[in-house]
């Protein structure tokens, strides 16, 4: 699937995603049942990985650089996949 999405919009969504991420720490800490807490784990991997292609997709573009996207894409979700702490957002 693609979503094409204007500096505006990407920024919004990035800002959305980081205010969910936040939010959904603070479930992942109060919850008790372990089942649950991996499934919001999960759900807290994939958005982080979300905004790091948003983020990288929109910086990238800004720069006007898309062959350099892709390359960084690639890379990032390559040592990311080896490395999960890589994916770390201060929120």
């Amino acid at each position: 699937m693609t979503l094409e999405l204007n500096a505006e919009e990407s920024r919004l969504v990035a800002e959305v995603l980081k205010n969910y991420i936040s939010n959904l720490r603070e479930e992942i800490v109060k919850t008790e049942k372990h089942e649950w807490r991996e499934g919001l784990h999960r759900e807290e991997g994939l958005l982080k990985e979300i905004l790091a292609r948003l983020t990288l997709d929109t910086v990238c573009r800004t720069a006007g650089r898309t062959f350099a996207n892709a390359t960084l894409s690639a890379w990032f979700l390559s040592e990311a996949a080896r490395n999960p702490s890589l994916i770390r957002f201060e929120l």
